[in-house]
C-alpha cells in the first residue's frame, strides 16, 4: 500500500502527469486504495482510456502526489 511520507495518507493518491479540468482542481486521475492496498476505485477526467488502464496496472509508476497534502514524497512498499 502506498503511503505518504509528509502526512501519512494510506488512501487517496493523484497523477501529476494529468491536469485538472479546472484552476485549483484535483488531478485528472486519481486513485482510492483500499486497506490491502490494491486500488478500489479510479476516477479520471480529462484523461484518456490508455492512460487510466495504464495506471490501474502499475500504479506506483502513475500515482505519485498525494491526494491529501499534495506532496511528491510517495512511499511504496
Amino acid at each position: 500500500m502506498p503511503k505518504c511520507g509528509s502526512c501519512g495518507n494510506e488512501g487517496i493518491f493523484d497523477s501529476k502527469s494529468v491536469n485538472p479540468v479546472r484552476p485549483l482542481a484535483r488531478s485528472g486521475l486519481q486513485a482510492l486504495f483500499s486497506n490491502g492496498g490494491t486500488i478500489a476505485n479510479v476516477e479520471y477526467c480529462n484523461a484518456p482510456w490508455e492512460l487510466v488502464n495504464a495506471a490501474w496496472n502499475q500504479p506506483e509508476i502513475h500515482f505519485d502526489r498525494c491526494g491529501q497534502c499534495g506532496s511528491s514524497s510517495i512511499l511504496w512498499p
